[in-house]
């Protein structure tokens, strides 16, 4: 197991806006919903077309820290948002922070914060150290253009929490959002697959129950026309189920989505490292470095154009272009997928 790199430091506090109570008032909205089986199975196809995956232990994709200088590579690793652990290598923490990314992305805004560390010996010096943290939008209120984060005291096992109100610093906060055509299209798509989902658990209920048992009804076809209707609401993002959907289309077609879909992946995925880099560049403003994380081997928006012609063209085999979130060229050792190979070793 990693050290942990804030050991001996402490965070700048947030102020206070309340005081610990049990109001609702200042209690966090409900979680959303668990999300139904093609919810779910769309959100795991972002992830995977998101970042390729490579051949064996080896990743389809490179990370590089500039300028790649060890102990900024360090600093800025440290900082990275985990969900549950440090990764050892800078690629798993940029694949865990992008697969935390999507789902955010995937409701709403990211919200990223900065939080800056000091000496635990020299608890009123400047920051010596900082973190990003990914903030779950449910705990965030926004109101008159100040932004507060609803924390719990204690474990929830431990009888009723308590909950407090602690005002963001704006300089801090770093929201990313979908661009309007693309929230509208997302939107529009995940409002049909979550009807479907709904309509498709009614459908086979009925059809296991007492009542749909000599029915008539033919789930079949019903989860057919399901299934079309899906198809044609979610031709701007290109998703196709797994093939669940396009069953029946012609291999150029299924080509076709399947391209549209890594596009609208990627575009997800920079919005994230777009939003990462904003705020590593606050994080370098106050500790005075200027660094920024680049991603090598990724599909790009040129790609997906020239996938396209290639389609159109047939100049490239329908099989690559079915995948086209997948290396298609053995993986090499990059020296700057974490700046210095030497700084890993020393971990």
């Amino acid at each position: 197991m990693l050290d942990d790199p804030f050991e001996n430091l402490i965070r700048v506090p947030r102020r206070r806006v309340t005081r610990r109570r049990t109001a609702s008032s200042v209690q966090p909205a409900e979680d959303r919903p668990h999300p139904g089986p093609s919810e779910h199975m769309l959100l795991q196809d972002l992830r995977t077309y998101a970042l390729p995956y490579g051949r064996g232990s080896n990743d389809g994709f490179g990370v590089a820290i500039q300028p790649a200088e060890p102990e900024l590579t360090q600093l800025i690793r440290d900082a990275l948002p985990s969900t549950s652990y440090r990764h050892w290598r800078l690629a798993d923490s940029i694949r865990d922070f992008v697969d935390s990314a999507l789902w955010r992305l995937i409701d709403g805004d990211l919200h990223l914060e900065v939080q800056y560390y000091r000496a635990l010996d020299n608890p009123d010096d400047e920051p010596v150290a900082f973190g990003i943290k990914i903030l779950d939008a449910e705990r965030i209120i926004r109101h008159r253009g100040r932004y507060c984060y609803i924390v719990a005291d204690g474990d929830r096992f431990e009888g009723p929490r308590m909950w407090r109100a602690e005002e963001l610093d704006l300089r801090c906060l770093v929201i990313a959002s979908l661009p309007r055509v693309l929230r509208r299209e997302l939107e529009r798509a995940l409002g049909l697959i979550r009807m479907s989902d709904r309509d498709i658990t009614i459908a086979s209920s009925f059809v296991m129950g007492n009542h749909g048992n000599n029915s008539g009804f033919d789930f079949a076809v019903h989860r057919k026309l399901s299934n079309d209707i899906v198809l044609k609401g979610t031709r701007t993002i290109g998703w196709a189920g797994r093939g669940i959907l396009t069953e029946g289309l012609l291999d150029p077609e299924k080509a076709w989505r399947a391209i549209s879909f890594g596009r609208f992946a990627a575009r997800l995925r920079d919005v994230a490292i777009d939003a990462l880099n904003e705020s590593i560049s606050r994080a370098g403003a106050r500790l005075d470095f200027a660094a920024s994380l680049t991603l090598s081997r990724v599909p790009t928006e040129a790609d997906f154009d020239q996938m396209e012609r290639d389609l159109q063209a047939g100049k490239r085999p329908i099989s690559q272009l079915l995948v086209p979130w997948l290396s298609n060229e053995e993986p090499v050792a990059d020296p700057r997928d974490i700046g210095a190979s030497a700084t890993d070793e020393k971990l």
